[in-house]
C-alpha cells in the first residue's frame, strides 16, 4: 500500500516514510539502476535529489 501520506510539504528525502524508502531500493534492485529523482509534486521544489 501507498500514496495516502501527503508528501507535498517533505523537502530532504531523510523526512520521507520508510515504506517508500524500501520501495525506491527494490525498484532500483529490480531496473539495475539507481533512481536520483523522487518528486512529491509537480513543482521544481518538489523534486528531490538522492545521492
Amino acid at each position: 500500500r501507498g500514496g495516502e501520506d501527503d508528501l507535498t510539504g517533505v523537502t530532504r528525502v531523510e523526512n520521507l516514510p520508510d515504506p517508500l524508502i524500501a520501495y525506491t531500493k527494490f525498484i532500483e534492485q529490480e531496473m539495475g539502476v539507481p533512481v536520483v529523482l523522487i518528486s512529491v509534486g509537480p513543482d521544481r521544489e518538489q523534486t528531490l535529489w538522492r545521492a
